[in-house]
């Protein structure tokens, strides 16, 4: 009797608790049921928000997919129903899941909640739902937290990287986020401050032609990572030698928050990688689209540079969003700037103690005073560390290094703290950011007298265009990059023909602007596409490839001089030329400038030469509208007068 009255209590207990559970998930199912209800009286899934959340491509009236690639990244996913494609997700279906998602029961991993997973979800739609706010589970949301450091979290920058030569996926330049952080600015600055990159999965040691081609047409895939700052300053200031402009935002609490929340969300999904357009420009600009409202990606354009994004902010309600811009120097730039504040006596001292093998010899610091050894160790020790971190050098140069270095160390250690003098407190004279120049894409239109073929009507098109007379800054000045770069002729028959096409064309001026010793700063050039072989006609346009090396010296501020030396190859005639040339850069006041080169090309098959001689001046009316003339030799002469538009 006993048992059976135990077995009637148990029954009755379970039954009480299984009803309690059902009448409970019964009610959290109305009250999901009344969100969803919500959502489609506002029709929110497809809120233009909502949409850049998911990465979804977003055309005007159109959304199909988004670009994310991770299934992770979507709480509707299911293999069975979608198999290993999220393109079949829709933003609604998402929506739905991610609401369900938030009121699941809190686990053990707590991390692991979708209120912790989309903490950029969770916070916009709390803004625009009526959730039962006593119903959701009350989530910590750990890693977050210490990751993102919010109550000591101060601002988020934009890193503009400047264009890197040795690499084709970093010539247009990088971008980076930073969090700056108030907690390690007294101990470290901002180099402890977490940053955040977007970059391709590259194989190690991939082939150049494969690099490239997958690069371009797609291969590889990308996603976001984090690191401290200082890791990202180790190779691009110290090993790349490239400078950096930190643009810190001006955002509201709210877009802050929206952001980091998004940033953290994001980090490790992957999507498809494509280097002109879908790449650390274009999905850093995504992430500022979400949190300003403003659209800065471009829909038909096939391409997008770093330099877009800053140019776009600049654009927004006169740089609403851009609190200040810092710039930061390569450690080659400071070395540079702090040799040059030595006299000529100290500045020679510190070349034939570096330029001089075997054991240091300190006894050529012995006729200077004190302040003054302290100074020039100070650019020594400066000098040593700017090589070490050069990774091309064998073991027994860097043991060498290290071992200056060292005794340089051991020597300061026996001289006197010193005392900072205003001449000690050398600063990086700060460069101008190439943001400030002209926009990269370019419509020209002009008239052309030719001696042999009249005049004619010239117009162009680029979709990137700087070259020397380009009215840039910061980096890009005096340097040339362009890429689908047309220009064709209509003479007086209506007859269009191709007068060039530079598929990609890069030059970089390296200036000796150092009395430092053993700084080589080459300049060089490559280029393809197709030119006209004779100035004499029109239908003679041969396919071309390009590159040369050479030297250039800044005889003064106003005034450039250089000379390169260049092979090209001529497709129709399969024929190579060898081009020794002197050119000159001259800049005589704001709006003028101008440019002049003679070279004489020889061809190695038949011992031909031909000279070639020509001169551009360019007259700015602003920023992105000048006046270019020009006068060409070369078989033949032409004069050109030329409006050009960059936009």
């Amino acid at each position: 009797m006993l048992q059976s009255g135990y077995n009637f209590f148990f029954k009755t207990l379970f039954l009480f608790c299984f009803s309690t559970q059902v009448f409970a998930g019964d009610k959290q199912a109305q009250f999901i049921d009344s969100v969803f209800s919500e959502i489609n009286e506002k029709k929110l899934y497809s809120d233009l928000s909502w949409l850049r959340l998911l990465h979804f491509r977003v055309k005007p009236g159109v959304s199909d997919h988004s670009d994310i690639i991770s299934t992770d990244f979507f709480l509707a996913y299911n293999k069975k129903q979608h198999g290993n494609n999220t393109a079949g997700i829709s933003a609604k279906e998402e929506m739905y899941a991610t609401v369900r998602g938030f009121f699941q029961a809190v686990t053990d991993d707590s991390d692991a909640h979708p209120q912790c997973r989309f903490p950029a979800r969770f916070y916009w739609l709390k803004k625009r739902l009526s959730f039962p706010q006593d119903k959701l589970p009350k989530v910590q949301c750990r890693r977050l937290e210490n990751w993102a450091k919010f109550n000591t979290l101060d601002s988020v920058s934009l890193i503009m990287v400047s264009g890197y030569f040795g690499n084709p996926a970093s010539t247009f330049g990088h971008l980076l986020v930073k969090l700056n952080n108030s907690e390690y600015k007294s101990s470290s600055g901002d180099l402890l401050d977490q940053s955040i990159n977007y970059g391709a999965k590259v194989p190690e040691k991939e082939l150049i032609p494969v690099y490239i081609y997958k690069g371009i047409l797609g291969g590889y895939i990308s996603s976001f990572s984090d690191k401290k700052f200082y890791a990202q300053d180790r190779v691009y200031s110290k090993q790349e030698f490239r400078d950096m402009w930190e643009y810190e935002l001006n955002l509201s609490e709210s877009q802050q928050k929206l952001l980091v929340f998004h940033i953290w969300e994001m980090m490790g999904r992957y999507s498809n990688y494509y280097f002109l357009k879908e790449n650390c420009a274009y999905r850093i600009a995504e992430l500022l689209e979400l949190v300003t409202g403003k659209a800065l990606t471009p829909v038909k354009q096939p391409w997008y540079l770093p330099l877009s994004v800053f140019q776009g902010l600049s654009a927004i309600e006169q740089s609403r969003y851009i609190k200040r811009v810092i710039f930061l120097p390569s450690s080659q730039r400071k070395l540079y700037a702090h040799f040059k504040q030595l006299s000529n006596a100290e500045a020679r001292a510190v070349n034939l103690m570096i330029g001089t093998a075997g054991k240091l010899n300190t006894s050529t610091f012995d006729q200077f005073p004190t302040n003054k050894k302290i100074k020039m160790l100070n650019v020594m020790l400066e000098y040593y560390q700017y090589k070490l971190v050069d990774r091309d050098k064998d073991e027994n140069e860097l043991k060498f290094l290290k071992e200056r270095k060292n005794a340089l160390l051991l020597y300061r250690l026996k001289l006197p703290i010193g005392v900072k003098s205003p001449i000690d407190l050398i600063t990086t004279p700060p460069l101008e950011s190439p943001a400030n120049g002209a926009k990269p894409r370019l419509f020209r239109i002009g008239v052309a007298s030719n001696r042999s073929i009249g005049e004619y009507l010239k117009i162009g098109l680029a979709g990137v265009h700087f070259d020397v007379l380009t009215n840039s800054k910061g980096s890009l000045k005096n340097a040339t990059l362009t890429v689908m770069d047309l220009n064709v002729g209509v003479n007086k028959g209506d007859h269009v023909f191709v007068d060039r096409l530079d598929i990609v064309n890069v030059q970089k001026i390296g200036l000796n602007d150092t009395r430092l010793i053993g700084e080589k700063n080459l300049s060089w050039r490559v280029g393809l596409g197709f030119e006209r072989a004779d100035l004499n006609c029109q239908s003679c346009t041969n396919f071309y490839m390009q590159g040369g090396i050479g030297k250039a010296y800044k005889l003064k501020d106003s005034f450039i001089l250089h000379g390169f030396v260049d092979a090209k190859y001529i497709a129709e005639s399969n024929a190579f030329e060898i081009a020794p040339s002197l050119g000159a850069i001259a800049t005589l006041n704001k709006r003028l400038k101008l440019t002049l080169q003679v070279a004489d090309k020889i061809n190695i098959d038949n011992g031909n030469e031909d000279e070639s001689f020509k001169i551009d001046t360019r007259y700015s009316l602003s920023k992105n509208n000048t006046l270019r003339l020009s006068y060409k030799k070369f078989r033949g002469e032409e004069l050109n007068l030329s409006f050009y538009h960059h936009w």
